[in-house]
């Protein structure tokens, strides 16, 4: 194995990129990298790692050819990309042996894209004399910041496939967690109406959980495939509108409870404040005005 692949998952943190182009099909036929690229960070696009795409809005294409694998099994796992992904794993001179990558369909305009968000792994088979190469085009038209969210990663098979199952494992117990929550201590305001503190706390709850949707797309678990931009806008909305509600409700929950400890009003109404802001614009606004709102 090469010297970067001895510890695992290996990260890929750097690749070719071309700003604003797509990488075209006969490079991957031919396995030859095109000319003009720059080297850049695989995550976010920064002003100053890829200032043709500073504002986070654009397209791009990306290249990497990853270090000598030796044969055996292997998983390439790549995280969330805003807003939408296509691109193919493939041995050089071996693009019948091809694996397409996609998440939702990217574009060289927010009318010809299709943007999704879902974490994805793939396996490939390495055999002896492979030299594989990683080619993406990536697009982003709905959200602030362009690129990849995690730097994608390769590991022998498996390492990969268990970490996300143990990830999304206790995303849903969090999920299963705050409901039986909510219910009880909604049910606890249902027999005595003055506790305003249990209705507060059961909002706070379901707050979280719209939370957790949203940031970790647990739709996504259950959605294969998108032919418009109706899911991404709606997880995008309830991401960042659960941001607010989480912090109305817990600040009512905690006035209500701690009633000798009170914060300056100047906080109380400055938070209460922007929550509301960003609530009437995530449900008014396009997602690529209110991601703007809170920059990320």
């Amino acid at each position: 194995l090469a010297e970067e692949t001895a510890h695992w998952p290996f990260v890929i943190t750097e690749a070719q990129v071309w700003p604003r182009h797509f990488i075209p099909t006969d490079a991957i036929i031919s396995g030859v990298m095109p000319s003009g690229g720059q080297l850049s960070l695989t995550t976010t696009w920064r002003d100053d790692t890829v200032p043709e795409l500073a504002s986070g809005v654009g397209y791009a294409g990306y290249w990497k050819e990853l270090p000598t694998l030796a044969p055996g099994q292997y998983e390439l796992a790549l995280d969330f990309a805003t807003s939408a992904y296509e691109g193919v794993l493939f041995p050089r001179g071996f693009p019948e042996r091809g694996i397409h990558l996609a998440m939702g369909r990217p574009g060289i305009d927010a009318a010809s894209e299709i943007p999704f968000l879902k974490r994805q792994i793939q396996s490939f088979q390495v055999v002896s004399g492979d030299q594989w190469i990683l080619v993406l085009n990536v697009s982003n038209f709905h959200r602030t910041y362009g690129g990849f969210w995690l730097a994608p990663r390769v590991a022998p098979s498996s390492m990969l496939q268990i970490h996300a199952n143990i990830k999304t494992a206790l995303n849903f117990s969090i999920v299963g967690s705050m409901i039986i929550i909510m219910f009880y201590t909604y049910m606890l305001f249902q027999r005595r109406r003055s506790d305003l503190p249990a209705l507060f706390l059961a909002l706070t709850c379901l707050a979280i959980v719209l939370r957790l949707i949203g940031i970790e797309n647990l739709l996504s678990y259950f959605t294969e495939a998108v032919d418009s931009k109706l899911m991404f806008e709606f997880v995008t909305r309830i991401e960042y509108g659960s941001m607010a509600l989480v912090t109305i409700t817990f600040l009512e929950f905690l006035r209500r409870t701690f009633t000798l400890v009170r914060l300056p009003r100047f906080i109380y109404i400055a938070c209460h404040s922007f929550s509301i802001l960003l609530l009437l614009a995530c449900l008014l606004c396009p997602p690529i005005v209110f991601t703007k709102l809170v920059g990320y």
